[in-house]
């Protein structure tokens, strides 16, 4: 009994934080910090540096979209 009540709190836990992981969504703005095209650079650098997508527009800027357990910046 004792190990069901735990394991019901470990997946209480898991629901509730996966929940606030994700409470905040995100968008950063680059410009001319890639050498070259801006894509494929900005996509890649989005999904390894915030795990996020990356769009370009005015042929230079990167927007990068994502989701934060923090208050964006």
């Amino acid at each position: 009994m004792k190990f069901t009540a735990l394991l019901s709190l470990f997946l209480l836990c898991l629901v509730l934080s996966s929940g606030v992981a994700s409470a905040y969504e995100c968008d950063k703005v680059m410009s001319g910090i890639f050498r070259g095209p801006c894509q494929p650079h900005c996509s890649q650098f989005c999904k390894s540096y915030y795990q996020g997508t990356g769009e370009c527009y005015d042929g230079h800027s990167c927007m990068c979209s994502y989701h934060s357990s923090t208050p964006c910046q």
